[in-house]
């Protein structure tokens, strides 16, 4: 038996009594119906139908087959029906979502302000990390990732760019003077993320320029938090992305160093496996992300 679909228009036919009656609640032509009953009988080698003008009744092999078969159908049946009843259904259960430390906190704050009061029924999971999580390995319905992504079967929808700028603290420059130009970072203290300066150097592209410098870390730290906070302490000049700067440039935390200067745009898409769209819960926090990407991402 290589698929159910003869079996099922064999029990459909049984329960309906005629060949019409069936392929009407099938949704095929008559012919279609009878050429699967005819393949059905072939590959079991045995009659499964008494046929005449006005009666229509299984042979002892074919009312075997059948009671063997409808409970099975029955429960394809009713698989079918509670899963389209479920997307019609409210949004609810385990939103489990990953994303980028800094941005994380902007995404959790609006779900939380916006997102849950306006579907009570879902719960939030939300893990901010740095690591490529394995989101059908690990149970993750969605997740907001930067960088070009390789080929897979996930579904990618682009949210926008980001990019890394240089900050520093108001009170770092209140007893140093601020560079005025690349070449000069060489002379302040850096807060580095070690991915962004290989070597120790920044490379930095401005429209159709692009220089490098050597810099001088005073911290080194794989955290985007600790890189924030320790170049709002004034510990140095801080190479990080926008969705992390800029809301602290808002607020006073943190001033633009070289404004125009920084690294070539990155990315930033929201990433699913292939099925997690048509869940309701799902298929909500997509609509928000997408309407509000700037208050939520700050892209």
């Amino acid at each position: 038996m290589k698929n159910l679909r003869a079996p099922y228009c064999f029990v459909k036919l049984l329960q309906h009594g005629t060949f019409t009656g069936a392929a009407r609640a099938l949704n095929v032509p008559l012919s279609t119906l009878s050429r699967e009953i005819a393949a059905l009988e072939r590959e079991l080698k045995h009659p499964l139908l008494y046929r005449s003008t006005r009666q229509l009744r299984p042979t002892d092999v074919g009312q075997n087959y059948f009671e063997r078969w409808r409970e099975i159908i029955e429960q394809i049946d009713f698989a079918h029906a509670s899963f389209e009843e479920s997307l019609n259904q409210e949004p609810s259960g385990t939103l489990r979502i990953t994303t980028l430390p800094g941005m994380g906190d902007l995404l959790g704050s609006s779900l939380v302000k916006e997102f849950l009061p306006r579907y009570p029924k879902i719960k939030l999971d939300l893990l901010a990390t740095e690591r490529m999580v394995d989101l059908i390995q690990e149970g993750f319905d969605a997740a907001i990732r930067a960088g070009r992504l390789p080929s897979s079967s996930y579904r990618v929808r682009k949210l926008g760019e980001t990019s890394f700028q240089l900050y520093g603290s108001p009170s770092y420059f209140e007893t140093k003077q601020a560079p005025r130009n690349v070449a000069q970072l060489s002379a302040h203290p850096a807060v580095v993320f070690p991915s962004s300066a290989p070597d120790d150097t920044w490379t930095l592209v401005s429209k159709n320029k692009t220089e490098r410098v050597r810099i001088h870390p005073i911290i080194k730290i794989n955290s985007f938090e600790v890189t924030r906070d320790a170049t709002v302490a004034a510990y140095g000049i801080g190479l990080l992305p926008t969705y992390i700067g800029e809301p602290l440039v808002t607020k006073g935390s943190l001033a633009p160093v070289l404004r125009g200067w920084g690294t070539v745009a990155t990315p930033i898409n929201l990433v699913m496996p292939a099925h997690s769209e048509r869940s309701p819960k799902v298929s909500a926090f997509v609509d928000f992300v997408l309407e509000n990407r700037k208050e939520v991402l700050g892209l």
